[in-house]
């Protein structure tokens, strides 16, 4: 099996679309990966996509660490998505559950068994069912979509191999796939934010772009004797918004909430409540609950 690059594709409508062509190319070289490593009598095999970033330089060995068949790094990005599913329907067709947004948010955190991880991932190939996991070509008995990610979730299935994402710590980030009428220079800004998002995340310290404040350099301290900086912040606000879009005639900490006609019941999530505005128009004197939770 020959390994090829193609700059372009006979049934792609642009360059960001993925059509059968592109998918089968890449699930060859996927395949082409995963023998070469079985061959060459690896114990693990660890496949990265070129829109993962990973920042944690400890990421490999946490995942060895885990013992698992598949298992692949929660990856964060500038939206809801992310490297894994939750839910998966009998038609291979993603599927909603009440476990993404918890995992994805980390209010729940450790290794999770879940049908479908992509982008970043581990193969342990020592464990015995992972000899029957391929890429390329699809199960004999497959019927889903044509994609590589959904067509290795299927073959995880048939093989028995029990596939985890872990959320412990933060790995990385996975850039938001563009459309497909979208450009290269569309990736390529997205790329731009995604990087400004990890930076924005405390990286490791690097003295020669900058120096994260946790970490001061003892030589820089000695010349800022007595080290007696203090920071103040006015309490109670001396601003307050008069109100928010979406809710009329209610001061709400969320525009995306329900109306709520009992002023002195708390809404439905924690801490939160709404305060009507005086028959003036405007906020008028705002309880002291309602200005602290602004």
């Amino acid at each position: 099996m020959g390994m090829t690059f193609n700059c372009s594709y006979p049934d792609e409508l642009g360059p960001k679309h993925w059509s059968n062509k592109r998918y089968e190319n890449l699930m060859k070289l996927k395949q082409e990966a995963l023998t070469y490593a079985r061959e060459q009598q690896a114990d693990y095999i660890l496949f990265v996509d070129t829109d993962s970033i990973l920042t944690n330089n400890q990421t490999l060995k946490f995942l060895i660490a885990q013992n698992k068949s598949v298992v692949a790094p929660m990856l964060d990005s500038q939206t809801f998505y992310s490297n894994f599913w939750c839910g998966i329907t009998p038609q291979g067709y993603y599927r909603r559950t009440a476990d993404y947004f918890p995992t994805k948010n980390r209010q729940q955190v450790g290794c999770f068994a879940v049908p479908m991880v992509y982008a970043t991932f581990l193969i342990d190939l020592r464990k015995e069912e992972t000899s029957r996991l391929a890429f390329y070509p699809p199960h004999p008995n497959y019927t889903w979509a044509f994609d590589d990610i959904i067509v290795f979730a299927y073959s995880c299935q048939a093989a028995g191999a029990e596939v985890h994402v872990c959320n412990q710590q933060r790995f990385g980030y996975i850039n938001v796939p563009v459309k497909a009428h979208q450009t290269q220079e569309d990736e390529r800004a997205n790329f731009v934010h995604l990087t400004l998002e990890a930076m924005g995340h405390a990286l490791e310290a690097n003295f020669f772009s900058w120096v994260h404040f946790a970490f001061p350099s003892e030589d820089y301290k000695r010349h800022f004797i007595p080290r007696d900086l203090l920071v103040f912040s006015a309490h109670p606000l001396l601003v307050y918004p008069t109100h928010y879009a979406g809710d009329s005639n209610w001061l709400s900490d969320t525009e995306t909430s329900t109306i709520w006609d009992d002023d002195s019941k708390k809404t439905d999530w924690a801490g939160s409540q709404k305060t009507l505005r005086d028959s003036r128009g405007s906020a008028g004197h705002l309880r002291s609950t309602a200005r602290d939770e602004l």
